[in-house]
């Protein structure tokens, strides 16, 4: 099947690129998967995103035809079916109108397109994010006499409430390592709060945490969880938590299990 993938931007480590680079790679290997985008590098480690979709067609405008469109952000003009994924239920991302289907990647974005932006329920299907259970794994831990929280997200306007919270629980004993892009954030750090770039092998730095946090359901909380590492989700509007807790969790987060998802609806559309 040929597979066109489509997000804004392939040039820094945001969830709707860290979403296409995945699925693409995962796709790839039974499909002839092609990733539309601009790959211009705008953050750190953006690189590797390019980099690592080895086999993989990148293009920076339309051509060449194809079965379905998986279209995270927009889409051009084609013929084939389109599948919108939604990666957030805010206005930074809004559903693309009038596709064969959706899919949420959280109950609560399904629930918004449908009241929000009038999208037809029998249309929209919540498949959650897929994470590589090769690389995020269990480590060994190395001792220390502090707690470490390791928190992966753009420091941007939307999570700045969430970061000033975290860094107001720091102390000697309760660090918390920020690892992101700088978007504009006016935030308050403190002496038991590191900050540092966006690190595309994030792996190596989550499974080595005492615990990890993220707004919503994020890739963050998934990836974590891969690593067996307790994580936080946070309401970036209330600070509300709690704790990620999944019973399925290769079931429904496996790479290999969200692809088979997504193929599933594609091949009801084709």
């Amino acid at each position: 099947m040929r597979i066109l993938l489509t997000t804004r931007e392939m040039g820094y480590l945001s969830g709707a690129c860290l979403y296409t680079y995945e699925l693409a790679r995962e796709l790839a290997k039974k499909h002839d998967v092609t990733v539309l985008s601009n790959w211009e590098v705008i953050g750190h480690d953006g690189e590797y995103l390019k980099r690592g979709l080895k086999g993989i067609k990148k293009i920076s405008y339309m051509r060449g035809e194809y079965d379905v469109v998986i279209a995270s952000q927009f889409c051009p003009k084609v013929k084939c079916p389109v599948i919108n994924v939604v990666h957030s239920e805010y206005d930074v991302e809004t559903p693309i109108p009038n596709c064969d289907a959706y899919i949420a990647i959280r109950p609560s974005i399904r629930y918004h397109i449908i009241k929000e932006h009038n999208i037809d329920p029998e249309k929209v299907f919540v498949v959650y994010n897929g994470v590589d259970r090769t690389r995020f794994k269990k480590a060994k831990k190395v001792k220390r006499d502090f707690k470490l929280t390791v928190v992966p997200c753009t420091i941007d306007p939307l999570r700045e409430k969430f970061i000033n919270h975290l860094c107001s629980l720091s102390n000697e004993k309760n660090v918390y390592a920020f690892f992101g892009d700088y978007y504009g954030a006016k935030i308050n750090k403190t002496p038991y709060t590191l900050f540092y770039p966006a690190k595309f092998h994030i792996e190596q730095i989550i499974s080595g945490a005492d615990e990890v946090a993220g707004i919503l359901l994020g890739r963050v909380n998934l990836e974590a969880e891969s690593c067996s590492v307790p994580s936080l989700i946070y309401n970036p509007d209330t600070l509300q938590s709690e704790y990620f807790k999944c019973d399925d969790f290769d079931k429904r987060h496996n790479i290999k299990n969200v692809a088979k998802e997504i193929l599933d609806i594609i091949n009801n559309l084709v």
